[in-house]
This record gives structure tokens, sequence and C-alpha cells, in this order.
């Protein structure tokens, strides 16, 4: 199986540990973790596909596109709607608002949203706002506290096929380049 966990944190009870890339489908958490970076990869073809039908043409160098990752039924990951940033103009940071359509407290797994500058580190903006949100979380929903240990926010650099995406959980050291996410992760079976 292809794919990959992109975190770096190891310990014996890890989800993202190397024991867990034996069978990352066999506990729900690290299957949970490999099948958003799985929805995270295929979020390559949405945003390119966005992309297009608003006469980009086939490159993400000219917005943001963002959506959210929303946990499902059997620890599946699906990408929630795309949300599309106006174009860039010169003098202004590009943006994207990044439609909720379903995302919760309760099912939310993260973010991704692609930077047109080639930048591949969050903004200090997006980094207080990703702490917060899973902080928020965890406050809320005690319950999620393992899964918000490793949910990220993913940031895509480029255009396919040699787009790159970088993984930024909670305990990632701001200002510094995150892990990268295989860009053929595949989903866990049913």
């Amino acid at each position: 199986m292809e794919g990959g966990v992109h975190q770096e944190e190891i310990d014996p009870g890890d989800p993202t540990s190397p024991e867990a890339y034996h069978d990352p489908c066999s506990n729900a958490l690290s299957k949970l973790l490999w099948n958003a970076d799985a929805s995270v990869s295929n979020a390559l073809i949405e945003f390119l596909n966005r992309a297009i039908q608003e006469g980009d043409g086939a490159t993400l160098s000219k917005r943001e596109f963002g959506a959210n990752l929303i946990k499902v039924a059997n620890d599946q990951v699906n990408l929630g709607v795309v949300g599309v940033g106006p174009q860039v103009q010169p003098g202004y940071t590009p943006t994207v608002a990044i439609p909720a359509n379903g995302a919760t407290y309760l099912n939310w797994m993260g973010d991704v949203h692609n930077h047109p500058s080639g930048d591949p580190i969050p903004s200090d903006d997006e980094w207080y706002m990703f702490q917060n949100r899973v902080a928020d979380i965890i406050a809320t929903h005690p319950e999620r506290n393992a899964e918000m240990q490793y949910v990220a926010i993913y940031i895509v650099i480029g255009d396919p096929p040699n787009a790159k995406i970088y993984a930024y959980t909670r305990h990632s050291f701001p200002g510094q380049q995150g892990q990268e996410v295989n860009p053929d992760a595949q989903s866990c079976p049913l």
C-alpha cells in the first residue's frame, strides 16, 4: 500500500510510529491519519479542476484554493467543499475562505490550501488560527484529544505533477518546513 503518515514524532504508543507503518489501517487513529493524507493528495486534483473552471489554466499559481478535511464513517476522511480565493494581485497576500460546509468540532480533521507564492510555511495568521481551533476542539471535546495531536494544516506548493504537500501539526515548529506528504497516498480499504 502506498501512502504515508506525515508526522515525525515517534514513541511506542504513537499511531505514526514505525510499528504503525506495517499496517497503518490496523487501528482507528492511524487509519484516520493515513486517510487524511490520502484525502489531501486527492485535493490536488480538485484544486486543479477548480483552477481550470476559474479560467486559470492548469496551474495553482494564480489564486489560493482551500478545503476542510472531514471525518466520516469507518474512519474515512473526505475533502470538504473547495473554496476559491481571488486572483493574485501584486502587493496583496493571497487568501481563501475555506467553507465550513459540514465541518464541525466533532469531525474536523484539518484543512488543506495552496500557496501560489511557493512558500511552504504557514503564515502567522494561519498558524494562529490552526492552533486556536485545535485548542478549542480539545477544550470542548476532550475525547478528540488523541486525534488533535496529529491533525494538520496542509500546504500545497507548485503544480501537479511536481506539486509538494507539507503537513504541520500542533507540535510542528513555527517557521520551519513541515513534513512532506506522499502525493500518491491511498486510503485504507473499508
